[in-house]
């Protein structure tokens, strides 16, 4: 099923406008436009971004390469990441974790719920509970006590994606993929250094994505390896941008 096309058009039918992958340079050169925007009644709604085009597009590359079947999002928000997995992998049992400390994150899990079930995604369990602390006990009861894939988009300090990895850890099978979200973006880096090394898997930081997702497998087959240098670009063109970045912004003062 495709994913971006039925993701707007169910958050339409519950009547929230969609803005995602937009040109920066066209509005202000605000920085934030191409994450994905919930709009209701003219007013954005999350007190997060949704992750962007490219972002589901790699979800849907890994999806073709290796195939999960339980996936834990740390994060749900109104559900944008966790609908979008399960579109990428219908086959997957899918758990959409979230404190739910304020009313939109609650109507957000609620929200998700009501989409799961439009789409016909029946394996979507959208869960009440507080990262990391109840990370295992969410794990064992709706994933079987292990995780294929981990998506993490909780709150944005080093850390706690740190704390986070330590709680997954031991639920992790041999060939998990976990997805660190707004690593670059954020500032994450240190904290994504830590896991690097505290795990010994290896860890690619995927430029090509607005957020600057931090990617950690334990051995990547041929055809994974291929999807993670596509998405991380390749060291000499980044180093050509880099460089133009920094004479452009020399010139005109940005």
């Amino acid at each position: 099923m495709p994913v971006f096309d039925n993701l707007v058009a169910a958050y339409a039918a519950e009547g929230y406008a969609v803005s995602t992958g937009l040109n920066p340079t066209a509005f202000h050169n605000l920085h934030s436009v191409p994450f994905t925007w919930l709009i209701r009644d003219g007013v954005e709604v999350a007190d997060g971004l949704g992750i962007s085009l490219p972002e589901i597009y790699l979800l849907e590359c890994l999806a073709a390469v290796r195939p999960a079947e339980s996936i834990l999002v740390i994060g749900n928000s109104f559900g944008w990441s966790t609908l979008a997995l399960a579109l990428a992998q219908p086959q997957a049992r899918v758990v959409g974790l979230d404190s739910a400390a304020d009313r939109f994150s609650l109507e957000g899990l609620e929200l998700t719920a009501r989409i799961a079930g439009r789409l016909g995604l029946d394996r979507v369990s959208p869960v009440r509970g507080t990262s990391p602390v109840d990370i295992p006990a969410t794990v064992e009861q709706h994933l079987g006590g292990q995780v294929d894939l981990a998506f993490v988009d909780g709150h944005h300090t080093s850390d706690q994606i740190v704390a986070e990895y330590r709680a997954l850890r031991p639920l992790l099978t041999p060939d998990a993929m976990v997805l660190f979200h707004d690593v670059q973006y954020t500032g994450l880096q240190a904290g994504f250094d830590t896991i690097v090394e505290e795990s010994g898997w290896q860890g690619s930081m995927l430029h090509a994505t607005p957020s600057g997702i931090g990617f950690l497998t334990a051995d990547p087959s041929p055809a994974l390896a291929r999807v993670i240098a596509a998405f991380a670009t390749d060291p000499t063109a980044l180093e050509v941008v880099r460089r133009k970045g920094e004479r452009f912004g020399a010139e005109f003062g940005s």
